[in-house]
Parts: structure tokens; sequence; C-alpha cells
């Protein structure tokens, strides 16, 4: 028998096993491929509430295109991934590509454990810690009681950890847990938006039980005074009236009078309160008291304007040739 007719019994035996994949060959796929897109994973790293490891941008292709595998059924949204952290290993091979069905040694794989220097090759159990982000050995968090980050000493609850890549029973556990967290945020959000309704209520109550002598007041100060100008609110109670100004604050009283107290005596009130309101706002300030003048400063104003030549606008050359002259 020649050496080439010998084992063809195992050549066949061979060919019947050539492109099975091994469990231990699916487990590493499962932390280095992508789950969406069975490709290697690369930064950005999200982790779905089953313990799936995806990249973000292949998760946002499928969920747009709506073309994510069954396995990833359970994503619908943004809301049922997490941004996650993988840890480099520093014996990995730098620019190693790996591809689906690889079989590498365990020193090979591109992530590891910082704290128990374990190889993230699915041999040993992986955790994603929700609060902080980080993909670390359920060895090393089990170290520290179960209860806080090794990395960023972030309380985490054993609850928050997520396996990664667990069998079926670990994914069923995960499913439920999601479920009553995302229970819990609902019935969060829709006690947040009773009780700002509820606040927006007693605030719309207690400004519509507002004093009438507030709401009378600003619609005072908002009136136009005589000269069709709306009176400002800092303008001085002496000079708010007119000329002539006791006559016209006695019409109010007087009409009101013959009304019986009605509505003059509203308008009357009303007056009184903007003239008080004016009178604080001019005691607070001098600037607004320039806005009235008298009729005797309007005439030293004028006199002093026609002294002054260029308010004129007469040549200072021009006026001097005339005083000499004369």
């Amino acid at each position: 028998m020649t050496p080439s007719e010998m084992g063809l019994s195992g050549k066949a035996w061979t060919h019947q096993y050539a492109d099975k994949i091994t469990e231990e060959t699916r487990r590493l796929d499962r932390c280095v491929m992508c789950a969406a897109s069975s490709e290697q994973l690369k930064s950005p790293v999200v982790v779905t509430d089953l313990g799936y490891l995806c990249n973000k941008e292949a998760v946002i292709e499928g969920l747009l295109s709506k073309s994510l595998p069954p396995d990833l059924a359970h994503v619908k949204s943004l809301k049922d991934i997490s941004d996650a952290t993988l840890h480099p290993n520093p014996h990995a091979k730098a620019g190693a590509d790996f591809k689906a069905g690889a079989d590498v040694a365990s020193e090979d794989v591109p992530y590891h454990c910082p704290i128990a220097s374990i190889p993230f090759n699915g041999r040993h159990p992986f955790v994603f810690l929700r609060p902080s982000g980080h993909v670390i050995s359920e060895r090393a968090f089990k170290q520290f009681g179960s209860s806080v980050c090794p990395i960023t000493d972030t309380p985490c609850a054993e609850e928050e950890a997520i396996v990664l890549n667990g069998n079926e029973e670990q994914r069923q556990q995960l499913a439920e847990r999601a479920a009553t967290r995302k229970a819990a945020l609902k019935e969060a959000r829709r006690s947040a938006k009773a009780q700002a309704r509820s606040s927006a209520a007693e605030g719309g109550s207690s400004s519509a039980a507002a004093p009438a002598d507030d709401i009378a007041t600003a619609t005072a100060a908002r009136a136009p005074s005589k000269g069709g100008r709306p009176a400002t609110n800092n303008e001085p109670t002496e000079r708010a009236v007119p000329t002539g100004g006791k006559a016209a604050a006695a019409k109010p009283a007087a009409g009101a009078a013959r009304r019986g107290g009605g509505e003059g005596a509203a308008h009357s009130k009303r007056s009184r309160e903007w003239e008080q309101v004016v009178a604080s706002k001019a005691a607070a300030s001098d600037v607004y008291k320039t806005l009235f003048v008298s009729k005797e400063d309007r005439e030293k104003e004028v006199a002093s304007s026609n002294n002054n030549f260029c308010a004129r606008g007469i040549p200072m050359s021009l006026s001097r040739s005339t005083k000499f002259t004369m």
C-alpha cells in the first residue's frame, strides 16, 4: 500500500468534520466579533441587555434597515444598548485581523481583564458593569464583593452586572431583569410628569388668586398720560400731572360722586395707586425726573439754547461780527 493510499478512512473522517465549528470557537467569536455584523469589534462597542457585544455603528445600521439578526431581536432602539469599555490585551499582536471561525491562542485575543489579567476568549466568564461601563472578569468582580467596580470604585449592585455571552438560562434571567428595570424607569418618568403637572396647577391657581390691587396698579401704571405718551413706572409724582392737574385729578372724583361711587371710584383708586407707584420709582432714581419739565424750566432751556451758537446753527464768526457792529 502506497503512502498516498494509506488512511483513506481517515481522509473521509477529515472531510466529514472539516467545516464543523467547535463550541470553543463559537465562544471565541462572541468575544472578538460583532454580534450584529460578524465583523471584528472596534470602538465604539456596545452591550445589549442580554449580554451581546456589538459595534455601535452596526447596531444603528441594523435598526435603520431592520436587518438585525434573530439573536438581537430584543434590541428595539438605542435604549436597549449601553456603551462598553473593553481593555486591550498587551499580549495581543498589533494589527491582528480576526475573522469568524478563527482559532487563536488565548494570549492573542485583543481584550482582557486589567484586574485579574485574564484573556477575554470565552473560556472565563466576563461581566459588563452598567454603572461604570467597564468589561471585567467575573472573578475580579467577585473579589471586590460584587458591589463596586474595581476600576472606577463606582457602586455597582450584583443586579447591575450583565453576564456576557451567557447560556440560555442566564439570558432568560437578564431578559426578566431588563423588563423590571424598564418598568421601573417608566413608572419614575410617569411620576415625574404627574408631579410637574400638579406643580404647574398649583402655580396657576396661586397666580389667579393674586390681589386685585396689584392688577389695578399694573394697569394704571401702563395708562397713557395727557400728552399721549405711556406713563412709566419711574415718573415722579409732582410732575406726573400736567398743568391744571388738580382740576384733572378732581374730575374722576366728581364723576364717581355723580355715578354713586361705581366706575368713577374704581378709576380714582387706580389713579391714586398709579401716583404712588410713580412716586416710589422716582424716589429711587433721579434719571426719570428730567422727563417732565415745568414751564419755567422750559423757558430757561429755550433761552439757554438761543445763547448757544451751536444749538442755533449760527457760525461763531458771524455772531461776533454782528456783536461788534452793534
